[in-house]
């Protein structure tokens, strides 16, 4: 995985995508990568990326702002049983809860542009005490906003029938453009089963047959219990290092290897470490 490094055109050849040049702001240079098949998996971002084909993907961004709090009120999620509305769950999460979210309908030139609004905020304060009274008595560490990728149907332009389900396109039937699908849409509780459906497309596209263990194999840092890394990162400072066994699981031991600078914290709040987060890498 290339981080820090954005599509900035697709490299065709005939009717046929076969790579992408990027540009790395890291390393402040220009890259291509090529391949026998090209996933576009963009999220909001794939609609500008399809567009380098010269396809059409008609997406309807859908902001969403959420609260961080200051502290981790509740043991488990807490969701409100009612029809989609403004802040019905909370989410607790290592040391601190989230609750959320909103949904107002945002300009595609400005989904790089996102910010909560005073108005916002008030709603998930509101609509959240109703969930946790004590949610009116605790403090506000941020309040962010995402995009989330709701695509049209080729066939309701005006998108008023906009799904929230995941979106699977093979532009080659779609558009008559081989080497290049899309998956985009869905939510972050079906990235398994999203994966799943455009692997499944990649390898029937490549005449590759092999069974899917998805749903079988685990997750990295996974491979042993919590009280087990626990006992082997015991020499880290005891904020560090529930937080990291709690984020990275067994992959919590490749902290021991890091320089002291490396585990310096930086977010008091929920303990983030230099070296040991996505704060680096």
């Amino acid at each position: 995985m290339f981080t820090y490094c954005e599509v900035k055109n697709l490299i065709r050849e005939g009717g046929k995508v076969i790579g992408v040049n990027v540009y790395d702001h890291k390393n402040r240079r220009e890259r291509q990568f090529f391949a026998p098949l090209v996933v576009n998996a963009g999220g909001i971002w794939g609609q500008g990326i399809a567009e380098y084909a010269d396809l059409k993907i008609k997406m309807f961004p859908a902001k969403g702002a959420l609260l961080v709090m200051g502290h981790r009120i509740n043991k488990l999620v807490i969701n409100r049983c009612r029809k989609p509305a403004d802040a019905d769950i909370l989410v607790p999460g290592d040391t601190i809860c989230v609750i959320g979210t909103t949904s107002s309908r945002v300009p595609y030139d400005q989904i790089d542009n996102m910010e909560v609004t005073p108005e916002e905020v008030d709603i998930l304060f509101r609509e959240g005490e109703k969930l946790a009274p004590s949610l009116r008595h605790t403090r506000v560490l941020r309040a962010y906003a995402g995009v989330r990728p709701l695509v049209a149907s080729d066939d309701d332009p005006s998108g008023r029938n906009v799904s929230r389900g995941i979106v699977l396109l093979d532009h080659a039937e779609r558009d008559g453009l081989d080497g290049f699908i899309t998956i985009t849409g869905g939510k972050l509780m079906t990235y398994r089963l999203m994966a799943e459906w455009a692997t499944d497309l990649v390898c029937k596209k490549l005449n590759k047959t092999a069974r899917c263990v998805t749903a079988e194999q685990a997750l990295p840092g996974s491979t042993e219990s919590r009280q087990e890394t626990n006992q082997k990162v015991i020499s880290l400072p005891s904020t560090i290092r529930y937080s990291a066994v709690y984020r990275h699981g067994s992959r919590a031991t490749r902290l021991l290897e890091k320089e002291r600078l490396d585990r310096s914290m930086v977010c008091e709040c929920e303990a983030v470490t230099a070296g040991g987060s996505s704060l680096r890498y």
